[in-house]
């Protein structure tokens, strides 16, 4: 994220989310403060993990710091309006938009420690890691929400199939995130094949 006008947008944005967060009630006070460390941990981890990745290589795309910060933003909309009981479909839309966060991040740290020469796996095996690391991040998160319903009396679980249906939208984000990958590699691929045909 060598990208000055990027970072100073997202820093802006994220600490309107913050100032939201702290100084409005839509919420009991332990939901807001978990919400407000959510944006906290996001922002700290980006830019941490940018600024590693940019030593070897290269840092998040573009692509992948919106997806994570748009995620947070849908997460903290859906607690700001009530989204998540009005809107049956709001859940799932945060989970597929979450799942494809979490995905790209992790292709982008693999492709960028191939890049980097720091790592011997090929493309595919480092677009394979990035899905997998991407839905175990998922799966951990459902275990954490099903943990804090057990050990704090929280309810984050939702009745029946919650937490499959949560997986499954993550998976479904994970996939399309790999899929316009290998789109945008392929065409990337056969754009340059044309160039040196022609050339």
């Amino acid at each position: 994220m060598k990208k000055p006008f990027l970072v100073w947008t997202v820093l802006v944005a994220q600490s309107v989310l913050l100032g939201i967060e702290a100084l409005t009630s839509y919420d009991a006070a332990g939901r807001q403060i978990a919400l407000s460390m959510t944006n906290l941990v996001a922002v700290v981890l980006v830019l941490v993990f940018n600024r590693w990745l940019q030593r070897r290589g290269q840092g998040f795309s573009t692509l992948t710091i919106l997806l994570i910060f748009g995620s947070v933003w849908l997460d903290a909309i859906g607690n700001f309006q009530h989204f998540y009981g009005r809107f049956w479909w709001w859940d799932h839309l945060t989970h597929g938009v979450g799942g494809m966060a979490i995905t790209a991040g992790f292709l982008d740290l693999f492709l960028s420690w191939r890049r980097g020469r720091e790592s011997a796996v090929s493309w595919r095996q480092a677009v394979w890691m990035g899905f997998v690391w991407g839905q175990f991040l998922g799966a951990a998160y459902e275990v954490s929400e099903y943990l804090g319903d057990f050990w704090f009396h929280t309810h984050r679980v939702g009745l029946h199939f919650d937490t499959s249906r949560d997986l499954t939208f993550n998976l479904a984000g994970g996939l399309l995130v790999i899929a316009l990958f290998l789109l945008v590699r392929l065409l990337v691929r056969s754009k340059e094949k044309s160039v040196v045909a022609s050339g």
